[in-house]
């Protein structure tokens, strides 16, 4: 992923408002779980996922293993494996999304 590819999904997560996001959350309690992993980093994840039609958990794990000096653009602190994704996936609340 170049960085002109991280700064324009950084300008589409900023249309975003994060302060909805936290209010599902708490609606949801779809924090709980969480294991470090908070619900924004999977929204960033799974939206990543969808636009860049990214097939597989293990594309997505590598993609953000080769790419974390950039995480921080979109608001993302450590890159997920794919068990941590697998795991969100299963037992976070989909409402949430």
């Amino acid at each position: 992923m170049s960085k002109t590819n991280i700064s324009l999904f950084s300008q589409i997560l900023g249309r975003i408002d994060r302060s909805i996001c936290e209010r599902i959350s708490e609606k949801y309690e779809s924090e709980k779980h969480s294991k470090g992993i908070s619900n924004w980093t999977h929204l960033v994840s799974m939206l990543f996922m969808h636009l860049g039609g990214v097939e597989s958990l293990r594309d997505i794990s590598n993609v953000w293993r080769s790419a974390t000096g950039n995480l921080s653009h979109v608001g993302v602190n450590r890159a997920m494996s794919k068990s941590t994704i697998s795991y969100k996936n299963k037992h976070r609340d989909y409402r949430y999304f």
